[in-house]
């Protein structure tokens, strides 16, 4: 099973087993390994949240230029 979230792929082969977390479009390379579904979900969220983090400070880096 596939599941797409916010951009990441997360691949269950066999229902109840690992699921593995794929990058975002074009490359999808393999990040990491979680227990379940939603451990991965999330990561995927953690992951998420430190991007925005810095996205953020960087722009506010640009506006003070």
């Amino acid at each position: 099973m596939k599941i797409f979230y916010r951009g990441y792929m997360i691949e269950q082969a066999i229902p109840g087993l690992d699921s593995r977390i794929y990058g975002r479009r074009p490359d999808r390379e393999e990040l990491a390994d979680c227990p379940s579904n939603r451990s991965a979900m999330e990561w995927v969220d953690r992951v998420s949240e430190v991007e925005e983090a810095l996205r953020t400070d960087r722009m506010a880096e640009l506006a003070m230029l």
